[in-house]
């Protein structure tokens, strides 16, 4: 269970933190972004939406991330509010264990800190 001035501060930290590798939100509307080597060889593709939002991110190369061997394809998915109509992009369970695995690094000695 986590504490709510710690739910804020894994927010900020969520926030934060920056991945060189994380693709861009969006991009040109119905359009293919692809990324070259210095070969020219395609290490990476990324396919937008009509909305400028990401559909697929293919990676051809590169350091597998545990299990995950190359290539792989990334295909995020969105919650609608029915409310407004407006789209969110979930937020992986992976990306949370990651920023919730720092914090009990980061915080080790700290006996007021409540990750489950």
């Amino acid at each position: 269970m986590l504490r709510l001035q710690h739910r804020v501060r894994i927010k900020l930290i969520l926030q934060k933190t920056k991945n060189r590798n994380k693709p861009k939100e969006y991009g040109t509307p119905n359009s293919t972004e692809v990324v070259r080597d210095a070969n020219g060889n395609i290490i990476k593709y990324t396919t937008y939406g009509s909305d400028g939002k990401i559909i697929k991110e293919v990676c051809l190369t590169g350091k597998e991330h545990g299990d995950i061997p190359r290539p792989n394809v990334k295909e995020p998915k969105y919650n609608t509010n029915p409310k407004t109509g407006e789209n969110f992009k979930m937020v992986m369970k992976f990306d949370l264990l990651t920023h919730l695995k720092y914090l009990k690094i980061f915080h080790k000695n700290r006996s007021d800190i409540l990750v489950q």
